[in-house]
């Protein structure tokens, strides 16, 4: 888990820093700058990361969780799935990455929505998603 655990301080590691410049230098991380751009997509990509780390399928960190908590008795199914894991991380991310990062993007949009005006945080997404 060391991986997402690691996006996810990385991600919030960007927030703090945004929040932090947004009260104490709002000059430096105005809606339309780069530095805000750059913090926000450090917590949009950590995030995205490690949600898609999470899931289940080798090679990915979900594959190594699910097989802790499975026991040695799966220990050939996943040495079996291993082979064609290039080919289920692909599928994988077509398929289920929308249902994989819409809660963890709506989740992250809650808590920024949470933490800085509308107004601010509206002219961020809106230059950020126009670049």
């Amino acid at each position: 888990i060391a991986g997402p655990a690691s996006n996810v301080l990385l991600a919030l590691g960007g927030l703090a820093l945004l929040w932090s410049f947004h009260r104490g230098a709002p000059g430096w991380v105005k809606p339309d700058s780069y530095n805000a751009y750059i913090l926000l997509s450090l917590m949009f990509t950590n995030v995205v990361l490690a949600a898609l780390n999470m899931i289940p399928i080798p090679p990915l960190d979900g594959s190594r969780v699910l097989h802790f908590f499975l026991g040695r008795d799966w220990d050939h199914f996943f040495a079996t799935l291993e082979m064609f894991s290039l080919f289920g991380v692909l599928l994988a991310f077509q398929f289920l990455g929308p249902s994989v990062f819409a809660p963890a993007l709506g989740t992250l949009t809650l808590l920024l929505a949470n933490i800085f005006d509308a107004g601010y945080l509206s002219q961020i997404y809106r230059n950020y998603w126009n670049l």
